[in-house]
């Protein structure tokens, strides 16, 4: 990858600026951008859900999908950080890439119980792009975040009240529909004539 190969102006930009053009990128990447977070975000949600419902916790699976997020995340960035540079990556090279993109996932899912990053995403270049850790990753973090921290927070603070909203719905359209489904099934299952 070489910076001659950008697809971007290389340039300052201000938080909203850089929004601006993260969106501007997703528009033009999203087949390669949501096939690849479908392809990882769809079995681990399949799979907790019907956990969930067989437990009768669905609850807990729309709290374990939205707790993974940083999960996805990596995987948006391992495909937009590729495509500025002309390599569009097709969802099975992203799965089998996943070295590139999980450092630091066990830290950040542990974390996430005990301490609450509210510029999670910002933050992510430094250790997925960059591979900065320890003082280092600080550091930079803290230069980027001089200006630009406020928007991260803002940004992640928009995405947690979005996956909030679609856990409390998901979570309640299927506890809804299983709380019919046992009321169908005990209707069925011990009719009420003598």
């Amino acid at each position: 990858m070489q910076p001659a190969d950008l697809s971007v102006a290389l340039r300052r930009r201000s938080p909203w600026e850089a929004t601006d053009l993260g969106l501007a990128m997703l528009r033009r990447w999203w087949r390669p951008v949501y096939a690849a977070h479908a392809l990882v975000v769809a079995p681990v949600a399949l799979a907790l859900v019907a956990l969930g419902w067989a437990f009768d916790a669905v609850w807990a699976a729309m709290l374990a999908i939205w707790w993974l997020e940083p999960l996805y995340d990596r995987v948006v960035l391992h495909v937009l950080s590729r495509a500025v540079f002309g390599e569009i990556s097709r969802p099975l090279s992203v799965l089998r890439s996943w070295r590139d993109w999980k450092g630091g996932l066990l830290a950040a899912l542990a974390l996430r119980i005990v301490v609450w990053d509210l510029a999670r995403s910002f933050n992510l270049p430094v250790r997925q792009l960059e591979g900065q850790r320890g003082r280092e990753a600080r550091e930079r973090q803290r230069l980027l975040g001089r200006r630009a921290r406020p928007g991260g927070v803002a940004h992640d603070g928009l995405a947690a009240f979005r996956s909030g909203a679609a856990v409390v719905g998901g979570g309640g359209c299927c506890g809804a529909h299983a709380a019919i489904a046992r009321r169908h099934h005990s209707r069925v299952s011990s009719p009420s004539w003598p």
